[in-house]
């Protein structure tokens, strides 16, 4: 749909970028990082991501849109275009109700420009990602909790009232 070749979502926490998942459309390869800190791969690997505009984006919460790299004086020097035919990148952050949760990296063979329609679609799956990324970390913390919370209920009921907690639970549904 994007006419991207590759895709990343990047986590961010403590302004540190964290691998999310890697997606090759073409190739029909997602490939799930689990939180991958960039900040532990060795130097080797660093090269297979465009990290200094992933920075600027997290530093300035502001979109970078290139949609020519070899005219970019900014970014051109970059080790991470030696080898490669990259035309553009857009990188947008993710960001819900204020809340700035991670960057959406997306680079395209061609040179830009890109539509508007490409970028208000971007921007609208860029905030998608941002409310599904939240929900999976409440869904996680409240899994945690939940767990820790029935322990502490079956405890106190147990210890209390002699009746494990699951058997009240039951008899009052």
């Amino acid at each position: 749909i994007t006419g991207a070749h590759r895709i990343i979502f990047y986590s961010v926490k403590n302004d540190q970028p964290h691998i999310e998942v890697e997606n090759f459309p073409g190739k029909n390869i997602c490939d799930i990082k689990n939180s991958l800190n960039i900040s532990s791969i060795s130097f080797q690997e660093k090269k297979e991501y465009f990290l200094a505009v992933i920075q600027d984006v997290i530093k300035a919460r502001e979109p970078v849109c290139i949609e020519n790299i070899t005219g970019n004086n900014i970014y051109i020097k970059e080790d991470y275009f030696k080898n490669r035919k990259i035309g553009s990148i857009l990188c947008l952050p993710v960001i819900h109700d204020l809340n700035f949760s991670g960057v959406l990296y997306f680079e395209f063979k061609d040179k830009g420009p890109f539509s508007n329609e490409l970028i208000e679609m971007l921007f609208t799956l860029a905030r998608q990602v941002s409310i599904s990324y939240e929900h999976a970390e409440i869904y996680e913390k409240e899994k945690a909790t939940g767990i820790i919370r029935k322990e502490f209920l079956n405890h106190l009921f147990s210890a209390e009232l002699g009746t494990p907690a699951e058997k009240i639970i039951y008899n009052i549904m």
